[in-house]
């Protein structure tokens, strides 16, 4: 909640098409462009849209793939904790 008392929304992005057990606890990451929009940030750069030099640093460091899933949806997987006692 913000001050105003508004409440702030992510879109959703459920697949319809999948089904899961009830047994997966299923968890949507928005892509970092919706994230900036939604706070009010200047648009997030693209890999695509950064300097040579900027997509080379990325690389040596091993972060370009983290940074080109963070401009898609991630859906997260989790197994469910179980609510029985086991002993």
């Amino acid at each position: 909640m913000t001050a105003t008392g508004e409440r702030s929304y992510m879109p959703r992005y459920d697949n319809p098409a999948e089904v899961f057990s009830g047994d997966v606890l299923i968890r949507h990451v928005p892509p970092i462009s919706d994230v900036y929009e939604k706070e009010g940030l200047p648009p997030a750069k693209s890999v695509d849209e950064l300097s040579a030099g900027e997509r080379r640093f990325l690389e040596e460091t091993g972060l370009l793939e983290e940074i080109r899933l963070r401009e898609t949806v991630r859906t997260i997987r989790t197994p469910k904790k179980s609510s029985r006692n086991s002993g």
